[in-house]
């Protein structure tokens, strides 16, 4: 969970996963997700594997079955006997060889993903309440299929960005270069918008061009209108069509989408092209959003003349930010995929 200062706003951010674990790692997993393993409850801050690591740089391995709350884990985990010389900032070194261990004998069903920006403290449980929901859902759509393979069905929730949910990931066969060739145009937008308001990407470097126009198209449909995404060559400059009805009226707007780094402005070149093409159609308007910024020639010759020609207006990347931010505030984000078949042979 990451606090966003600049808003003021809670982002909520979790994989949620549904495995098929073997019966004689489920304990284990409950331990690594911080649950007593014999008096179901969670675990003390003092129990937790990551507190001992102060102790255990300097404490003799002969002793560490003495040292309290330690001796659960070397019973679960005989393995942490063998971890090598401690390094002063790796206290990962201890969780994550555990998690790799638990991950590569469990199957991966299903992974859900939940991205929300929550409008203040008072509505954090709401998250673990959308987590707590989503395994029971699962577990009432998939759980009679995975038991009949003989293993227990285990439903989690986890910080996307950790250690754990990207062991999982790519046990599913997720791999960053798959993710960057999904379509974004069946997602649902809150979604999209959520995991962006988390800030930890720039679209540029999680988006291709293509993925960028499905993320507009998912904006402006998230704000009221039906968008059609072109073809990707040969479009005129017309990345997006978006339709709704004003008074009664059909207003037609064309949308140019430019996925560009921060510091690559869309040039006047480009924005006298589309002007050309929106009053060459005679749509109402058109719609130019970037990941970046406008020239200042291109928006001062937009303004001086492009306007006689075509009603045009810019989006750059902060306020296209800001119109994510809105769609994020009041839409809870959640995408739930099942991996392939293919995938699943090979687990």
């Amino acid at each position: 969970m990451n606090v966003d200062g600049a808003s003021n706003s809670i982002i909520c951010d979790d994989l949620i996963a549904a495995l098929a674990v073997p019966e004689s790692e489920t304990t284990k997993l409950d331990l690594l997700l911080g649950v007593h393993p014999t008096e179901n409850r969670p675990l003390l801050k003092t129990e937790e594997l990551e507190s001992f690591y102060p102790a255990l740089r300097w404490l003799h391995r002969d002793k560490w079955d003495d040292f309290p709350g330690l001796g659960m884990w070397l019973q679960h985990f005989p393995e942490l006997r063998n971890i090598g010389t401690f390094d002063t900032d790796s206290r990962r070194e201890f969780t994550d060889p555990l998690w790799r261990t638990i991950i590569n004998q469990c199957e991966v069903v299903r992974l859900g993903y939940s991205f929300r920006r929550l409008r203040d403290f008072g509505q954090a449980h709401l998250n673990a309440s959308l987590a707590r929901d989503i395994q029971n859902r699962l577990a009432s759509e998939q759980g009679r299929r995975v038991l009949a393979k003989g293993k227990s069905f285990f439903t989690c929730s986890l910080p996307s960005a950790g250690a754990p949910a990207l062991l999982l990931e790519q046990k599913a066969g997720l791999s960053q270069t798959i993710k960057r060739r999904v379509g974004l145009d069946n997602i649902e937008p809150g979604f999209l918008s959520n995991y962006l308001a988390a800030g930890r990407h720039d679209p540029y470097d999680l988006l291709d061009d293509r993925q960028f126009e499905d993320l507009v198209s998912l904006l402006y449909r998230a704000e009221g209108w039906e968008t059609t995404v072109t073809p990707s060559s040969n479009d005129g400059g017309k990345d997006v069509i978006a339709r709704r009805m004003v008074d009664g009226i059909e207003v037609k707007t064309y949308i140019q989408a430019k996925c560009y780094r921060r510091d690559r402005p869309v040039g006047i070149r480009l924005i006298k092209e589309f002007v050309v093409t929106v009053a060459g159609d005679e749509v109402d308007s058109g719609v130019m959003v970037t990941t970046s910024h406008f020239s200042n020639p291109g928006t001062k010759w937009l303004s001086e003349k492009g306007a006689k020609f075509a009603e045009v207006s810019l989006i750059n990347g902060k306020q296209l930010q800001q119109r994510l931010d809105v769609v994020a505030a009041y839409s809870p984000g959640l995408f739930v995929l099942s991996p392939t078949e293919e995938t699943m042979s090979k687990t």
